[in-house]
């Protein structure tokens, strides 16, 4: 059994495209903060759905250079 794992997160696409870039922040962070110490692949699953928000992706984008820095 290994003690570390290894995991992958998308932000939610929904979450991208219908939520407010407060709640993309927090959600992030909350992302970030679960998974603190372990390998992890931060995207937004397998595509940004048009109609999303850029000012959306770029919370979400500004929110991990922040939190991982």
């Amino acid at each position: 059994m290994h003690d570390r794992a290894f995991l992958q997160d998308g932000a939610g696409r929904r979450l991208l495209r219908h939520g407010t870039p407060g709640d993309i922040v927090r959600q992030t962070r909350e992302m970030v903060e679960a998974v603190r110490g372990y390998p992890h692949i931060y995207s937004t699953a397998d595509a940004v759905l048009p109609g999303t928000p850029p000012e959306n992706f770029l919370a979400f984008i500004g929110t991990l250079r922040e939190a991982l820095a």
